[in-house]
C-alpha cells in the first residue's frame, strides 16, 4: 500500500522537527492560551519566547501548565495567525521558572486552514532569520 504524498510530507516534518534550525523570534509576540475545568479556553496571557521554529517553540513562563493541549496566537509585523493548536512536549523547571518546548498541531486544523497556516509560519520564520519580506513586495511582483 502506497502512502499519499502529504501523508510523506507530514512524516518528514515530524522527524525533521526536532533538528530543525530555531531563531530568536524576538519580533513576534505571542500568546497562550491554556484549557479551563470545563473545555474552553482561558484568556490569552503573553509569554516570553525563547526561540521558533517552523514546527514549534520554546517559551518560559513562571506558571505551570498542568495541561499539554494549549492553543498560541501569533503576530508578527506583516502577520497574524490565531488559535494554533499545539502540545506541550518538554517542561523543565528552572527554579521560579519553568521552559516549555511545543510541538504546533497543524493536523488538528482543517487541510485548507493547515496549507495555509503552515505558509505564514514560513513566512514568519523568513523573518526571524532575518530575510526580509512584505506583502507589498510580493504584490508588486505579480
Amino acid at each position: 500500500m502506497s502512502e499519499s504524498p502529504n501523508q510523506e510530507i507530514k512524516e518528514q516534518r515530524s522527524h525533521d522537527r526536532r533538528f530543525a534550525k530555531r531563531y530568536e523570534g524576538k519580533d513576534l509576540t505571542v500568546e497562550l492560551l491554556t484549557k479551563t475545568w470545563f473545555g474552553g479556553f482561558k484568556d490569552p496571557v503573553r509569554i516570553e519566547l525563547r526561540d521558533f521554529s517552523l514546527g514549534g517553540l520554546s517559551f518560559s513562563s513562571s506558571q505551570k501548565i498542568k495541561n499539554p493541549q494549549i492553543l498560541f496566537h501569533i503576530y508578527s509585523r506583516y502577520h497574524t495567525l490565531k488559535s494554533i493548536p499545539a502540545e506541550i512536549v518538554r517542561q523543565q523547571d528552572e527554579g521560579e521558572l519553568y521552559v516549555y518546548a511545543v510541538r504546533f498541531r497543524l493536523g488538528f486544523l482543517p487541510q485548507s486552514a493547515s496549507r495555509n497556516t503552515y505558509t505564514v509560519l514560513k513566512h514568519m520564520e523568513s523573518s526571524a532569520r532575518g530575510e526580509t519580506y512584505s506583502p507589498e513586495e510580493e504584490s508588486l511582483e505579480s
